[in-house]
This record gives structure tokens, sequence and C-alpha cells, in this order.
């Protein structure tokens, strides 16, 4: 029985480092049914020529913006989707894959009809052995999706509530039936929204502890270091608008009053701390999102 065909799909802005690694590895790996289509996001300067040089079989697709990490993906879906692949992996830029980290991936999607897409144990680059995202479970009483960091305990895959679009191995006909990421997160809890939709009737979601790869991890969204710290303020504004839009979407009336009550106070410590580390861009971007999230809504 021949392999399934699989579609790796990578967003790059401003990356190209990252980007290169990230493909020497995905290359030199054991696997050789996939193809990897590469989005670059309107990098400031185009990676093409370098990607197209070093890397031949990548199908390359520029757009003029940076559509965000939503909506950069969706550009691509839509291309895969209207191809026979059998899965689609989302795949960040800033990732090193182990040589034989697809197999068990799809390979525990073939012998389980019942998920629709699974994840990787996800380590630091800088900290192999240390984990940055084994799944994701969602709070219920605080309204949050939590990453799990502890490292599994069986080697068989087990079910969680989320998982990371850092890398997600998906089933395309399930991501027909859903649809791709809403583009109105730009970045930040659209892979909790995507997975809520391929988890609709519980337990289709699973992390594979017998796949490894590394993560830089928010490569992306670091600046120099300044008076601002090194993470970008527009990271609060997504992470305040965007949690409070799953909040509301999603939580029953309820739990909805529970989450509130615990959300004022933690927003309001976050805006004193910023406060007394005069962080100002940081607390407007948090005010905004915190604004943002309860006057508007998601579809």
């Amino acid at each position: 029985m021949s392999a399934p065909t699989i579609a790796i799909l990578i967003i790059n802005w401003n990356g190209l480092e990252d980007t290169l690694l990230c493909l020497d590895a995905l290359y030199a790996s054991k696997e050789n049914n996939f193809e990897v289509f590469l989005v670059d996001n309107g990098s400031e300067i185009s990676p093409e020529e370098m990607i197209a040089s070093r890397f031949p079989k990548v199908h390359y697709i520029a757009s003029k913006s940076n559509l965000g990490f939503a909506a950069g993906n969706n550009l691509a879906m839509t291309l895969i989707l209207e191809r026979n692949f059998t899965y689609l992996l989302l795949l960040n830029n800033d990732t090193l894959v182990s040589p034989g980290f697809l197999s068990p991936l799809y390979q525990t999607l073939e012998q389980n009809d019942q998920l629709n897409a699974v994840q990787p144990c996800i380590y630091f680059i800088d900290k192999p052995n240390q984990i940055w995202s084994a799944g994701g479970k969602w709070n219920k009483w605080m309204g949050d999706a939590q990453t799990i960091t502890q490292r599994p305990s069986q080697s068989i895959f087990y079910h969680c509530d989320w998982l990371t679009g850092c890398a997600m191995l998906i089933r395309t006909t399930a991501l027909k039936h859903t649809g791709g990421f809403n583009p109105q997160f730009f970045a930040y809890y659209e892979d909790v929204d995507l997975s809520f939709r391929l988890n609709k009737n519980k337990n289709q979601l699973a992390v594979v502890p017998n796949s490894v790869i590394w993560h830089k991890a928010g490569g992306s969204v670091q600046m120099a270091d300044n008076k601002e710290g090194n993470l970008s303020p527009l990271v609060h504004f997504w992470n305040w608008r965007n949690r409070i839009w799953i909040m509301k979407k999603y939580q029953p009336t309820l739990l909805l009053l529970v989450n509130a009550l615990l959300l004022i106070p933690q927003f309001l410590l976050t805006c004193l701390y910023f406060i007394a580390r005069r962080r100002w861009s940081k607390l407007n971007h948090t005010y905004k999102g915190f604004r943002d999230g309860l006057r508007d809504s998601i579809n």
C-alpha cells in the first residue's frame, strides 16, 4: 500500500535564514511523499530567487503584503485543497524536523478514522530536551487556551482540546468541511479556533509523542531589546482581542460571566505592570486589544 500524499505548507515573513534551515531538514528527512508549498508573506526582500535555486521542487507563492498567519496560510490552502492530497501539514518556518517525524503522524491518522488532525511533540531548538508544546487544553473557567508542556508519559497518541498551528497534520477532507483559518484573527488563537471546528464531535484531535520536531519560538515577533522589552507590542493586542473573541464564540453564557470576573482583574494587573515599567506602547496595545475584543465579534 502506497503512502498517502502530503502537502506541507510553510509561511515565510522576513525569516529566510530560518526557512532555509527548515527546508534543509525537511528534504533531509526519510520521507518522500510530500510536496512543499511556501508562501512569502510580503517580506521586505523577496526570497524567491534563493528558494528556487536551492529548492526547485518548492511551490512558491508570493503575497504583496503581510496577510498575517491566518490569511497567509489560507492563500495556499485554497490551491492545495483543489488537488488530491490526503493530508495537509501546517509547519512553521522556524522549526527543524527529525528524520522520521512525518510517518508517525500520518500513520496515526490512517489507523484512526475518527481523528481529523494530529501534531508532533515540539521541543525548543535552544533547549532540545524541553517541551514547547505537547498539545493544548482549554481552561473553561479562565476562558483560555493553555499549552501542555509536560513530557508525555506514553508513546501512543493521546487526545487534547486544541493543536498548535506550528505543526498540525490535517485530513484534507475534514479541512474542506470546516474551512481554513478565520482571517479576522490575523495571528494568535487562529489555531485554537480551527482546532475547535475540527474537534466538533470531540476526541478528533491528538498528539503523537514519537513524532518529534524543534521550534525556535517567537522569531517573527521579536524586536531589538529596548524600554518596551523584546516582544512586539502587537502580540499583546492580538492575544487580548483574539482570546476574548474565542471566549465569546465558544463559551456558554454562564461560563462567560465567570470568565469576565476573572479576566478583568487580569487585564488591570497587566496594565499596572506596563505602567510601572513605563511600557506605554504595550499598555496602549493591551487596552486596544481588550476594547476590540469586547466591541467586535468574529464570524
